[in-house]
């Protein structure tokens, strides 16, 4: 309330956060909290459970491909973007290439040129890069004029990156972002 905000996406990332507790937190308050579901890699039926979180309110979907160790051709990740698209879910891309093997199994598999057959096999779905490509957010941009389904956030972003993304995007494919409560 003090920051202005009206609403903002709460983000799942099983095991550190469960799609359970965010879907049950976000409908304490649905006008305002926005439950983002994250299909973990070991479940047996990905399209079913993305599926079944939707039904419990889920409205986005996120996917992070440096975490999870797997690249676009995943099966799993296909299955998933099937029923976005079949739903018109919104799809959380994490993007950026960060050197830490802590959290991420992969993290070339958050570079946004990675996705780019996402973006055309996938037309009727919004993806937003999260972090802009962190350390490349010109690549980022330039997918965004290049695709007109992408949207770019500011999370992780120096105000002179932020602005020209508006200037080449348009204000309203830029979103807010702040990754974890930074």
């Amino acid at each position: 309330d003090e920051a202005g905000v009206d609403q903002a996406l709460v983000i799942a990332h099983p095991p550190f956060c469960s799609n359970e507790l965010v879907l049950e937190a976000c409908s304490q308050n649905p006008d305002r909290l926005i439950p983002v579901a994250n299909v973990p890699k070991t479940t047996e039926n990905p399209a079913d459970l993305f599926r079944e979180y939707l039904d419990a309110g889920a409205k986005v979907l996120k996917i992070h491909a440096a975490a999870d160790g797997e690249g676009v051709e995943s099966a799993r990740y296909r299955a998933l973007l099937e029923v976005a698209q079949e739903r018109k879910i919104p799809v959380i891309l994490h993007t950026g290439c960060i050197q830490n093997r802590l959290f991420y199994k992969d993290p070339s598999f958050g570079k946004v040129e990675e996705f780019a057959t996402w973006f055309e096999a996938y037309p009727e779905i919004q993806f937003v890069l999260a972090h802009m490509n962190f350390h490349e957010p010109e690549k980022a941009i330039a997918m965004g004029e290049l695709h007109k389904n992408v949207l770019v956030d500011t999370s992780w972003q120096p105000p002179e990156m932020i602005g020209e993304a508006v200037r080449r995007l348009g204000a309203d494919r830029v979103l807010f972002g702040s990754d974890w409560p930074f």
